[in-house]
């Protein structure tokens, strides 16, 4: 979503206070400032698009793991699991392999 040419609500577009830390407002102004940004309002449109994303992939590794633990339960149903220390390594491998971490 494109937040800089989305449709607002009319009151929240004239105005929206926002008590901002001052290392944020630094941040932002220096953004501005060196031309990376054309306006505080960009900067804040790259933030939340970036949370957007953020959150989307959060919503997508959980369902994730939510079908692995589902796979695996119906598995152990079957009598087909494995011991907990070489399961354990191998989530945690792909965990790894999925993150970058």
């Amino acid at each position: 979503m494109n937040f800089e040419s989305a449709m607002v609500p009319m009151a929240i577009a004239t105005a929206m206070p926002l008590k901002i830390p001052p290392d944020f407002e630094l941040a932002v102004l220096q953004r501005v400032e060196s031309g990376q940004y054309g306006s505080a309002d960009a900067v804040f449109a790259a933030c939340l698009e970036l949370l957007e994303r953020e959150e989307r992939d959060y919503d997508d590794k959980l369902a994730w793991l939510q079908r692995e633990l589902d796979i695996g339960i119906a598995e152990i149903k079957r009598g087909e699991g494995i011991e907990g220390e070489q399961a354990f390594a191998e989530a945690l491998a792909e965990f790894r392999q999925r993150t970058g971490r």
